[in-house]
Parts: C-alpha cells; structure tokens; sequence
C-alpha cells in the first residue's frame, strides 16, 4: 500500500507524448513525468523470465534509480539491460 500511496503523483499525472516508451514483447512499459521527476514501470507480462533490452532517453545516464530502493542503476550504452523473473515489477525513477 506505501507504494502506491508513494507512486500517486505519477499515477494520476496526464499523460503527454513525452511519455510514449516502447518495449519488446512480453514487457509493458509506462512512463510519467510529476514535479520534475519522471518514473517508468517496466512489467515482464510473462510466466518465464525475460531479457529486457530497452533504450532509455539521453541524459539518464547516472540518474537511474530504482524507485523502491533508491539505488542506482547501471545502464549499457544508454539502455537498461537486465533480466526480469516471470510477472516481475519494477520501477525506476530519473
């Protein structure tokens, strides 16, 4: 329940071209921008695990941050690239 009281500013945030992020199947990804600070939820929509290989937009580099935890991120020349486990969550924040 924290966590979605932590996320209601993102969740109730209109959503504007900006946030239009595309991933590869099985991943869902949303994306919203609230008070200069934007999030993405990346979900494996699959019962096995999957690789995720996803660009993310310049200048997130070094600002990835794992939204529960507040750790960084590590991206691979611009991209998040990491394995998810069957019906995994995760969201970041930039």
């Amino acid at each position: 329940v924290q966590l979605l009281n932590d996320l209601m500013p993102w969740l109730t945030a209109e959503r504007t071209a900006a946030d239009q992020m595309d991933a590869p199947e099985p991943f869902r990804v949303w994306t919203r921008e609230a008070d200069g600070t934007r999030v993405v939820a990346v979900i494996n929509g699959s019962e096995e695990p999957a690789q995720l290989d996803v660009p993310l937009p310049d200048g997130t580099e070094g600002r990835l941050l794992d939204f529960e935890t507040g750790e960084a991120v590590a991206l691979e020349g611009g991209a998040l690239r990491t394995t998810f486990e069957p019906w995994e969550v995760r969201i970041y924040r930039w």
